[in-house]
């Protein structure tokens, strides 16, 4: 039961992760000629950790689904 529910909640963790980085990436790509130099570097350090969060739940998941 503990495992299902630690299941559940990962998978709506990455479900935000998947959709902050989405948000990040589009707000960077359209907001790109007005922003200034330090606030793209945070966008960009801001996506580093999102996407290995996505890349660890696509991994888990993959693994999770193997009999």
């Amino acid at each position: 039961m503990a495992i299902a529910i630690s299941w559940d909640v990962w998978r709506g963790v990455s479900a935000g992760v998947a959709v902050a980085l989405v948000v990040i990436l589009l707000a960077r790509y359209v907001l790109e000629n007005h922003l200034r130099k330090p606030v793209r570097r945070a966008f960009d350090w801001a996506t580093v950790p999102l996407l290995v969060l996505f890349v660890l739940y696509i991994v888990s998941d993959f693994l999770h689904a193997r009999p």
